[in-house]
């Protein structure tokens, strides 16, 4: 099979994998309860209120999931990125992370080398709970969704990926929702006969300023037609970083993957008919000079679900509270042991001025 990032091994490597738990409201929500089964029910209709039916997803399991909102890569997604780190995002991360991910898991789908958690199909109202009657009961965790190119009564329909979190956290009731219910975002179109044809284009950017002599002189980028490797292109100065294809089948879901240097962490959106690459340059390669790093704004965490459990994969942004913590790393001692610093400031302060009191009258 072909080799990806080192043989597919670091796949992805340095790209964040956003938490949506708020610490202090994950308290206030009371700990997970790990033996809850959960759910994900998918909702697909069109522009009309009709159901759309026999669409397909699939869901691969990204992150597990503790009693206190932790996450940790999960043993597939782990041999397939080496340092993939969870910390507070927004709404447009969970996007971006998901739109990175799908072209890097259709591959490995296609090749055999990761299955999904659950696949099925929607019902006649353009419905679809996971677990499936055929699948086994889901796991609690951080899952990607990945819909699959469709058609019905004359349109196309090609949902977009999105993250979700099982169980969700309802901020508003502060409880935790075991049964979410989600709308995938989906393009739609009108098919026309004989089949139509579309265009493709991707653009490399690059975020390394300051660093731009330690770019590489080509990156190469992968067409993948189903998961499956339809044209490959080298992208250089010489081409403006940038390569269109014309003539594709409209029936077919088309992404764009990319063999990246250590160096580099990996972002990839789309914009209409473009596939953005975006190089970051990793200042965290162990291999690399320490360099001074300015500290960032604190993060914004997504938004939580709707009250009535279901979540809106395309809601804006919507700022909720300060930066997350990292994999295994508790922040509710850190009010407390803060507290208890001033407390015992205050108490040596008061002594000391007792101490000098008695002095003065001696």
């Amino acid at each position: 099979r072909m080799k990806v990032f080192k043989g597919w091994k670091g796949i992805l490597t340095c790209i964040l994998i956003t938490a949506m738990v708020l610490p202090g409201a994950a308290l206030a929500a009371g700990k997970i309860d790990p033996e809850r089964p959960v759910s994900l029910t998918i909702s697909c209709q069109t522009d009309g209120g009709s159901g759309l039916a026999g669409e397909r997803f699939d869901i691969y399991r990204v992150a597990d999931l503790n009693a206190y909102g932790e996450m940790t890569i999960t043993e597939d997604f782990r041999d397939y990125a080496e340092n993939i780190k969870i910390t507070g995002k927004n709404d447009e991360a969970w996007r971006t992370l998901a739109s990175t991910l799908e072209g890097y898991v259709q591959q490995a789908a296609y090749q055999g080398s990761l299955k999904p958690a659950d696949s099925g199909r929607t019902d006649a109202q353009g419905n679809l709970t996971f677990p499936t009657s055929s699948g086994s009961a889901l796991k609690q965790g951080l899952y990607l969704v990945v819909g699959h190119y469709f058609v019905q009564g004359g349109y196309s329909y090609d949902p977009a990926p999105f993250m979700i979190l099982l169980p969700d956290l309802d901020m508003e009731k502060n409880q935790w929702v075991y049964d979410v219910s989600a709308k995938p975002k989906q393009e739609s179109g009108i098919v026309v006969s004989p089949p139509t044809y579309i265009s493709k284009k991707v653009l490399k950017v690059w975020n390394d300023s300051g660093k731009e002599a330690l770019r590489p002189a080509e990156v190469t980028v992968h067409l993948l037609r189903d998961g499956k490797v339809y044209d490959t292109v080298k992208l250089s100065a010489a081409n403006s970083w940038k390569w269109s294809w014309d003539h594709l089948s409209a029936g077919y879901s088309w992404n764009v993957v990319e063999e990246v240097s250590g160096d580099y962490k990996v972002e990839i959106t789309q914009e209409g008919i473009t596939f953005v690459v975006k190089n970051t340059y990793d200042e965290t390669n162990p291999d690399k000079p320490e360099i001074p790093v300015i500290p960032e704004d604190p993060d914004v965490p997504l938004g939580p679900g709707n009250p009535d459990g279901s979540v809106d994969v395309n809601e804006p942004d919507v700022p909720l509270g300060p930066k997350l913590p990292q994999t295994g790393m508790l922040w509710w001692p850190v009010p407390a042991l803060a507290a208890l610093g001033l407390l015992l400031l205050g108490a040596g302060i008061l002594y000391r001025r007792r101490e000098e009191a008695e002095e003065n009258r001696a």
